[in-house]
């Protein structure tokens, strides 16, 4: 058994054109890992139209916990409300996020699936023939015609074998003939004749379908029919990894197990049960037992049940299927982890006499699944920053940087203020160290004594300053001349810290640093933004870049519109410009007003493309020059508070005065963007892996726009040019 872990994350932000075009950002993170070429076959997709079914991407609460609710009778229960419900985490209740009540016919989720695996290890003859004759007696039923979509798959001493046909299928004639003329079947993955290694291959198994099912959506029923005993002895290497594996990954691919035995001959029948005092989850890896994956062990964890064994085993995967008639949905964020893989016990308490819930009895805890940014051990003034980097001018440049990664300052650095701070540094390190530093503060109020001491305007001169910042957005922005410029970016990224396998702290971290350098030149033609390929120096290998594009004119238009159909910009505060004080405004923009959206790929449901989709509420300022109208600064902060993948989005550009031609245009000279959000994993053992959310890392990109020329053509008549013959 192997163990790889990957890290990625995609960020993408969009405000909806509203004047002239859109602004986006984009932000990749990726690890350079990559899954084994060798993994196994996947089976074939959910039937027609189940990508219609994406996750409910604005949905609320971190983990998603499937309920089925049965009466005395063993019944499901449907038309229960979340008053219903408690969810208690370790004994104590849990708040729940969102709620989903779901009758087995429902529009937003795909049909539920139910998943066969026949597993003939330790099975003799005649009760490999009885599960055979007992599963096509059940995919015949009803003319063959399945109530659900099914799949099944054939586990032997030499693999795992599914039928030719695409499966999941509603056909269960088809999937009865296949099963019948087993040799036929096709292998799913199969294995060199080693006894040594046939009391794992039904968890082998189960983690391979486990893990194709992951990349499906929708809730499924997997019934496992093999032998009354159901784990032998020997050894896992990494059995806590292994046991944390297939907790994540039951709950993630949303699978409840269901154990299912073909009736015991023998002595056998007699012997009692072992598996209920494994029960209770792991809490060490020193308490580690191989009977914790015991299939009876696994199925009651994951929510499903432990039937007897019978040898009517059609009538028992009935009994299976009809928990898919009713079930709820519940998502909550969990309690706060101290460690990697923290268990936590779960419980789901239904307030109604001779009610039961069945759902995940637990999880492992991550530390990473709730946000927690560096703490700065220095928080100080753009002051008290300026006499630091002189007393320590003396130490190297290594020191400083590192020094200044652990600082955070309280008051904006203004671009004006930084190039005068960096005149005096040397090293690149400390220079990087301080943007980054600089950039994080682009965000705050400037210090008190930048603010000129002026009184704000009164409202007409408000309106009148307000009134001119439209006149330039309407008549200059949409005027602006075909031009190029070139961009030139500097890429900052915070290194999570690695989990590498169950238990193990995460090693590794590294604060903002620089991972690449790269300029581009951009192009603006008939008012539509062009970025030519880009010349770039990587400082390590990875794809982290962040980009932001669009700030020529369209972002501007869009906050407006929005804030005037919102509260307004709102007087804040003037601001000393190079010839005079500037004015700067608030505003707000709440969620049903907003062209704001934030987009994420990509959720580690799926196949690992499904993107994050939230419309978000902003706020932010503008500054504004009363004389011209003409925009020096924005900064633009989205309200992500509820938002899973994503919890920080913010853009700030300045623009400065830039000749063209004969006229002088207000067009970006800097921009700064930052975001943090949820890496994904991709965590494989048993020859298969599946993705979860990550840690949270922060995206920073520093980007100054210089070098703007006109596109034009100029032509003028010579005298007494002759022409030479040809």
């Amino acid at each position: 058994m192997g163990l790889r872990v990957l890290t990625c994350m995609m960020v993408v932000l969009s405000i909806s054109p509203l004047v002239c075009g859109a602004v986006a950002r984009k932000a990749s993170f990726a690890f350079p890992d990559s899954p084994p070429s060798s993994s196994p076959p996947q089976p074939e997709p959910a039937p027609a139209n189940s990508g219609a079914w994406a996750s409910a991407s604005d949905a609320l609460g971190l983990l998603r916990l499937d309920v089925t609710v049965h009466d005395e009778k063993g019944d499901p229960v449907p038309g229960l409300a979340p008053a219903d419900f408690t969810l208690l985490e370790n004994h104590k209740p849990d708040k729940i996020l969102s709620f989903s009540a779901f009758d087995g016919v429902s529009k937003t989720e795909p049909p539920v699936e139910l998943i066969l695996l026949l597993d003939t290890i330790s099975l003799s003859s005649s009760q490999a023939s009885t599960m055979q004759r007992e599963t096509a007696k059940f995919l015949r039923q009803n003319g063959g015609h399945l109530a659900r979509p099914v799949s099944f798959f054939w586990l032997t001493s030499s693999g795992l074998w599914i039928p030719p046909q695409t499966q999941p299928s509603l056909d269960g004639n088809g999937l009865a003939a296949a099963l019948e003329h087993s040799g036929k079947l096709q292998s799913f993955w199969s294995v060199t004749n080693d006894s040594t290694f046939l009391n794992y291959l039904p968890l082998r198994a189960v983690g391979s379908i486990s893990a194709a099912e992951r990349q499906k959506p929708g809730r499924k029923i997997l019934v496992w029919i093999g032998p009354s005993l159901t784990m032998g002895a020997g050894s896992v290497e990494n059995l806590f990894f292994t046991i944390v594996w297939f907790s994540t990954l039951l709950r993630e691919a949303r699978i409840a197990l269901y154990s299912l035995s073909v009736e015991p001959t023998g002595d056998y029948s007699q012997a009692p049960e072992i598996y209920p005092s494994h029960l209770k989850g792991v809490t060490e890896a020193r308490h580690a037992m191989l009977l914790d994956l015991d299939r009876k062990v696994l199925a009651l964890q994951s929510g499903g049940r432990v039937l007897h064994p019978s040898l009517d085993l059609a009538g028992e995967i009935n009994n299976c299927l009809a928990d898919a008639a009713a079930w709820y949905v519940l998502r909550f964020d969990p309690q706060s982890a101290a460690r990697p893989d923290e268990y936590h016990d779960l419980q789901v308490v239904v307030g109604k006499a001779g009610l039961t819930a069945s759902t995940n009895t637990g999880f492992y805890d991550q530390p990473y699944y709730e946000d927690r940014p560096a703490i700065a051990s220095k928080r100080i003034s753009v002051d008290q920053l300026a006499a630091w980097l002189t007393t320590a001018h003396g130490s190297s440049d290594a020191e400083m940087a590192r020094q200044l990664s652990d600082m955070e300052l309280t008051e904006r650095l203004s671009s004006a203020k930084l190039v005068s701070l960096q005149a005096g540094l040397r090293g690149n390190k400390v220079r990087q160290a301080l943007i980054a530093l600089a950039d994080a503060s682009a965000f705050l109020d400037p210090p008190a004594n930048e603010v000129p001491a002026e009184a704000p305007p009164d409202a007409a001169t408000q309106r009148e300053i307000q009134a001119k910042v439209v006149a330039y957005l309407t008549k200059t922005i949409p005027k602006l001349p075909n031009f190029f410029a070139t961009r030139s970016t500097v890429f900052y990224t915070e290194t999570a810290a690695q989990y590498l396998q169950a238990g193990e702290p995460g090693v590794g971290y590294q604060p903002l640093h620089v991972t690449e350098v790269s300029k581009a030149r951009i192009l603006l033609r008939d008012g539509k933004e062009v970025a030519e390929p880009t010349k770039s120096k990587k400082a390590e290998q990875s794809d982290n870049n962040l980009t932001t594009y669009g700030t020529f004119g369209p972002i501007l238009g869009t906050v407006i519109l929005d804030s005037a159909a919102s509260s307004g910009l709102i007087w804040s505060h003037w601001e000393q410009g190079v010839n005079g004080p500037l004015a700067t405004f608030h505003f707000t923009v709440p969620l049903e007003k907003s062209h704001y959206s934030v987009t994420t790929c990509c959720l580690p449901d799926g196949d690992g493309t499904i993107a994050f989709h939230k419309l978000v509420g902003y706020h932010g300022e503008i500054g504004i020059d009363p004389v011209t109208g003409s925009i020096f600064r924005l900064a633009l902060v989205a309200d992500l508070k509820t938002a899973v993948p994503v919890t920080r989005s913010d853009v700030m550009v300045e623009y400065g005065p830039v000749k063209l031609g004969p006229n002088l245009y207000f067009l970006p000279v800097r921009s700064v963007s930052i975001i943090r959000g949820r890496t994904m994993r991709l965590v494989q053992t048993w020859n298969a892996g599946f993705r979860t959310f990550g840690p949270f890392v922060t995206k920073l990109n520093d980007a100054t726009f210089e070098e703007y020329h006109g596109f034009g053509t100029e032509s003028h008549m010579l005298p007494g040019y002759t022409p030479v013959p040809e």
